[in-house]
C-alpha cells in the first residue's frame, strides 16, 4: 500500500510538473552512487550506481540522458598544524562518501610521495606513503587524487545519449549502443559488438574488434587497435615511421587511400634516413590528378623527388623541406621511399593528418 502510495504521488507530481525530477536526465556514479529503480534516485544530488538500474530509470521516465559523473581529480592542502605519517587530512574539502576512495592513489605533491588509500572518510584520507622526501604529512603539503578509475560496461541493445568523462566505456560482445549526441570519455572499447556515435567522440583511445562509426568528427588521442571496421572523420593521432628504403621498388610511408566520403589533410610529417653512403634515398610523393594516382615533382633538384644523401641524412626533413608545402590535402596522398641502390637503409619520423 505505501509503494501504491508513492507510486500515485510521483504520477501525480510528474502530470502537474512534468516530470522536473528527471528532465536533465539520471545521473549515474559508479563508486559515491546508490543502487534502486525509485525516484529520487537518479538525480544529481542522489545518483545511481548502475548502469541496470539507470537504464529502468531511463525507461520509467522515457527520458535517455545518462549523467556519468563521478570521473575528476581532487586537489587541496593539509590543514592540519601538526605532522601526520599516514592520514592526510583537509578541512576545506568537499565531503567524501566514507570508504569510496578505497584503492585509489594519493599524492603528497610537495614531498613527492604517494600512496594507495585504504581508507577515507568526511574530510580525512589514509594511506601510507612511499617514495617522497619524508613520507608524511607536513603543515600546508599539497595533495591531489588520481582520477577514478570508472567504469561502464553496456550489456544491452540501447539508444542513448551520455553526458560526462573519464569513464572507461566498454560494449559487451554482440550487443549494439546508439549514442544519439557526442560522447565523452576515458577509452572506448568495442569487444565484438556494434558502437555508433551520431556526434563528436572525445577519447584517449579506442579498442575494436567489430564494428564503430562515428557521424561526427572523432578526436582520439592515444592508441588505436582496429581489427575490424572503423570509421570516422578527424583527428587521428600522430603515427611513427619506421621503414625502410631498398632499391627494388617505393616504399610506404604513409598511403591514405581513396575512401568513399573522406578527404585527407596531412598536417606534418618529418623524416630522416640512414647514411646512405655514396647512394640516395628518394622520397616521393603521389597524389590523385583527375582520378589517377601520379607522381607530384615539387622539387627540380631530381625527378625521381626528395634527395637524401651521405651530406644531409643526419637531420629530420619537414613538408615544407620536401615538397615545398605546409600540408597537403587530397582523396589520395601516397609519400614513399626508394634507394637508389644498395640498402635497405632504414627510414624514420611520424606524421600527423585528419580527415573531414
Amino acid at each position: 500500500m505505501e509503494h501504491e502510495l508513492y507510486t500515485d504521488l510521483e504520477k501525480i507530481l510528474d502530470s502537474v510538473f512534468g516530470t522536473p525530477d528527471i528532465v536533465d536526465g539520471v545521473y549515474m556514479d559508479v563508486v559515491a552512487g546508490v543502487p534502486g529503480t525509485a525516484w529520487p534516485i537518479g538525480l544529481p544530488g542522489n545518483p545511481v550506481n548502475n548502469l541496470a538500474d539507470a537504464i529502468t530509470i531511463m525507461a520509467a521516465k522515457d527520458n535517455w540522458n545518462l549523467h556519468l559523473v563521478g570521473a575528476r581529480d581532487f586537489a587541496g592542502t593539509y590543514t592540519p598544524v601538526v605532522v601526520n605519517p599516514t592520514v592526510m587530512t583537509d578541512a576545506n574539502i568537499a565531503p567524501m562518501k566514507v570508504n569510496s576512495l578505497v584503492g585509489l592513489t594519493i599524492q603528497n605533491t610537495t614531498d613527492g610521495s604517494h600512496g594507495v588509500i585504504t581508507a577515507n572518510d568526511a574530510q580525512t584520507i589514509t594511506a601510507v606513503l612511499v617514495g617522497g622526501a619524508t613520507n608524511q604529512w607536513n603543515p600546508g603539503n599539497a595533495w591531489s587524487l588520481t582520477t577514478y578509475p570508472y567504469a561502464v560496461t553496456f550489456n544491452q541493445d540501447i539508444t542513448l545519449e551520455v553526458a560526462g568523462d573519464g569513464y572507461d566505456i566498454t560494449v559487451a560482445p554482440l550487443f549494439s549502443v546508439h549514442f544519439l549526441g557526442d560522447l565523452s570519455c576515458k577509452s572506448l572499447t568495442n569487444t565484438t559488438g556494434v558502437i555508433n556515435i551520431e556526434g563528436d567522440l572525445w577519447t584517449a583511445s579506442v579498442t575494436n574488434n567489430r564494428t564503430v562509426a562515428v557521424t561526427g568528427i572523432a578526436h582520439i588521442y592515444g592508441a588505436i587497435v582496429n581489427t575490424d571496421t572503423l570509421t570516422y572523420h578527424g583527428v587521428y593521432p600522430e603515427v611513427a615511421v619506421n621503414t625502410t628504403a631498398i632499391n627494388a621498388g617505393e616504399t610506404d610511408v604513409l598511403n591514405l587511400a581513396l575512401t568513399a566520403g573522406f578527404h585527407w589533410t596531412v598536417d606534418d610529417l618529418v623524416l630522416k634516413s640512414a647514411d646512405p653512403g655514396a647512394n640516395k634515398v628518394y622520397v616521393k610523393l603521389n597524389k590523385l590528378v583527375n582520378g589517377v594516382l601520379t607522381t607530384i615533382n615539387l622539387t627540380t633538384a631530381d625527378p625521381n623527388g626528395f634527395e637524401i644523401n651521405n651530406l644531409n641524412f643526419n637531420q629530420y626533413w619537414s613538408l615544407n623541406d620536401m615538397f615545398g608545402r605546409d600540408i597537403l590535402a587530397g582523396d589520395n596522398i601516397q609519400i614513399t621511399v626508394k634507394a637508389s641502390a644498395g640498402g635497405p637503409y632504414a627510414v624514420t619520423g611520424s606524421y600527423a593528418h585528419h580527415s573531414d
